[in-house]
């Protein structure tokens, strides 16, 4: 070897014995060779060799799953030198997408083709939170119902028809991950984020709805991320706001929390997704918070005895744990960043889902790599389940060109097929909450004068024109009246020449006890003592009845988009039975 130079040069891939070349060209030869190795061990699946010939970098990137909702004050809509720089300088393993990334169909198909077009040998997962009801992000698609409206229905087949038209749904558009269904068992009224969107507050019904949908995105080639483990359905504090601590025994989360999950693992879902909340009968480690110095409960999400000792080993998980968002409160607020990527890597998470600062986060599992506090051979594993998951999804397959993509969009987004699925769920959704035994609840005549009331204009308006379209006759006559302390003399003046009025509730994202009952109570005494008809509608959490008193009349849909208040209208008309059925145990309205 000359001083400049090495022997035996390969300057276009070929051997050339006794050829002096620089150490440039031997370079570019190692990464051809490099090159040619990786693609051999993704041809045969063998992931410990391509691992091998991944960099520290590459490797902890494959962990790292961060938002790309806005650079440079813009919503990141296109495939912009942001975006570009998390792909190629933290190697990032995955994308999670939301409405600022979405204009429409086309637009977002494009999108993701081009971001797939941006990586290297190893695909992106490209993921969303597209849980159906109030969770939703696609506009254009179709609009199910949400998942307690699949508890009213009762029915495993529909759940399995709503996983089974989301996953088509999103796969056209181009992802491959999403994080449905909720498994969490909604056992606590005030809980204020979880709610309607799951099943129910049974933990069998749950679990079997669970499966069904699970089946249904699996059979669509897409991945379920079910959430969020070990349960975040007995809280009443928000983990985007704060850090909840759930401190049943261990024999009542056995048989409430986590039996969905149990039933998820032995039928082998794929992904499932940590929740930032303390379980102190699995892990009651104290850790002294960032924000005040105070003592606070180790969350699950960084918790080794919960995902390593209970998840791993305890019920034997083999997929994916990604952690829930490290934006949320329950997290940022009382760990600093490096401290919190660390301390979940190292209890088990394999994927960090939207760190607050991706190169932060980045950098900082490098540095743990490097000085020994997070092993290598915990990120192999990590890594080795990701490749694992991404290549039985077949994500590392070639992808149809993006004009075949943008043609088939139009039989597969909003089909006829997926639309008759969303309008079952919906008219099979709609319960009776309070009705007269022999009549039922109070139904609207065509020559009704009607007065719609809401705490919301669009609602009311929606409602209204929901109302005329399915009367078919112009003669019907509506108001409508947003309801707030300032508007109640105008509206008991409206009463009095109202034949019936239509009352819509909407609870979530609070405190169901804490919600303004008082002023929707005093309306309901003012309508029984006027003897006027009147249909109280819920359209969010259906914990009305355990608020209110002397309801004449009432009705749950679970949701307020279109689909879920037209099924409504058609049984206030008298055009379609309520036969849904509360998803609620009795023992937790205290009756």
């Amino acid at each position: 070897m000359s001083s400049n130079g090495l022997v035996g040069g390969y300057p276009d891939g070929t051997y050339q014995p006794d050829r002096t070349v620089a150490r440039a060209e031997y370079a570019v030869f190692m990464a051809r060779v490099i090159q040619f190795e990786r693609e051999a061990a993704i041809q045969v699946k063998d992931w410990n060799k391509l691992i091998s010939y991944m960099t520290v970098s590459e490797q902890v990137g494959q962990m790292l799953m961060p938002d790309i909702r806005q650079w440079n004050g813009r919503a990141t809509t296109t495939v912009n030198e942001g975006l570009k720089r998390n792909l190629q300088d933290q190697n990032v393993g995955g994308l999670i997408l939301f409405e600022k990334n979405i204009v429409d169909a086309e637009q977002v198909t494009t999108f993701t083709h081009h971001i797939r077009n941006q990586t290297g040998d190893i695909p992106l997962f490209l993921g969303i939170d597209q849980e159906g009801g109030v969770i939703r992000r696609i506009p254009g698609g179709t609009n199910l119902p949400g998942q307690m409206a699949l508890g009213a229905t009762g029915d495993p087949a529909l759940a399995e028809a709503a996983g089974r038209l989301t996953g088509e749904e999103l796969k056209a558009l181009g992802f491959q991950v999403n994080f449905a269904p909720v498994l969490d068992v909604n056992s606590n009224p005030d809980n204020p984020i979880i709610g309607m969107r799951s099943f129910s507050s049974n933990a069998e019904l749950v679990t079997q709805l669970g499966l069904a949908m699970i089946k249904g995105l699996h059979l669509s080639d897409v991945i379920a991320g079910v959430k969020h483990f070990p349960g975040h359905g007995d809280t009443s504090v928000d983990s985007h706001l704060g850090l909840p601590v759930l401190t049943h025994a261990r024999d009542r989360l056995d048989a409430v929390e986590l039996k969905p999950f149990k039933a998820a693992i032995k039928e082998g879902v794929d992904m499932i997704m940590t929740a930032h909340i303390a379980f102190p009968a699995i892990d009651n480690e104290q850790v002294t918070s960032r924000k005040d110095g105070t003592q606070v409960p180790l969350p699950a999400t960084l918790s080794r005895k919960v995902l390593t000792g209970l998840l791993r080993e305890e019920l034997q998980y083999k997929g994916l744990i990604i952690s829930d968002a490290f934006t949320m409160k329950g997290i940022s607020e009382h760990f600093g960043e490096t401290e919190a990527v660390r301390r979940a890597a190292a209890a088990g998470v394999d994927i960090i889902l939207m760190p607050q600062d991706v190169s932060t986060a980045h950098q900082a599992l490098i540095q743990a790599v490097n000085n020994g506090t997070l092993s290598k051979e915990r990120v192999h594993e990590a890594v080795q389940r990701i490749l694992t998951v991404k290549s039985k999804y077949h994500l590392f397959e070639s992808s149809p060109s993006l004009a075949q993509k943008l043609s088939e969009l139009k039989t597969i987004i909003g089909s006829d097929a997926h639309l008759q699925v969303e309008r079952s769920i919906a008219e099979r959704a709609v319960t009776v909450l309070a009705g007269a035994e022999d009549k039922g609840i109070e139904t609207i005549r065509a020559s009704d004068r009607v007065v719609i009331v809401a705490s919301d204009a669009n609602q009311a308006e929606q409602l209204q024109q929901q109302l005329k379209q399915t009367v078919g006759k112009a003669s019907i006559q509506t108001e409508t009246v947003v309801l707030n302390s300032n508007t109640m003399k105008t509206l008991l003046q409206n009463v009095n020449k109202a034949d019936y009025v239509l009352m819509a509730s909407y609870q979530f994202r609070n405190v169901a006890s804490q919600f303004r009952w008082e002023e929707m109570q005093l309306f309901i005494n003012e309508l029984n003592q006027r003897q006027v008809r009147y249909t109280l509608l819920s359209l969010g959490n259906p914990y009305e009845i355990f608020h209110l008193h002397n309801v004449r009349s009432a009705l749950a849909v679970y949701g307020k988009q279109e689909p879920n208040t037209l099924a409504a209208i058609k049984v206030l008309l008298g055009q379609l039975e309520a036969k849904g059925k509360l998803p609620m145990d009795s023992e937790q309205s205290g009756e």
